[in-house]
């Protein structure tokens, strides 16, 4: 019985999911390499993210995990030109 009530809960968390965005963002979410900010059912921007926008950046911190989001080679070299661009500033 529980396994056929998650097994409902899940349908019904994913056709809600479906019905509740927009035609034309739905898909975006489903990349390996999308980012999780616009993976949600509602627009990112707020107030936090505004005010970000006036600012610059002075220090990164990144953690990294094996496997993360699939990374493929291409990506990882993006990294490393991003690195050398954060170098500049």
């Amino acid at each position: 019985m529980g396994a056929l009530f998650s097994a409902f809960c899940a349908i019904a968390t994913f056709l809600l999911c479906i019905f509740n965005r927009e035609p034309e963002t739905f898909f975006s979410g489903l990349s390996s390499k999308t980012a999780y900010r616009f993976c949600g059912l509602k627009s990112y921007e707020d107030k936090v993210s505004v005010q970000f926008k006036r600012c610059s950046l002075v220090h990164v911190n990144v953690l990294l995990r094996h496997g993360t989001r699939a990374p493929d080679s291409k990506s990882i070299k993006s990294f490393t030109d991003l690195h050398e661009r954060l170098k500049e500033r």
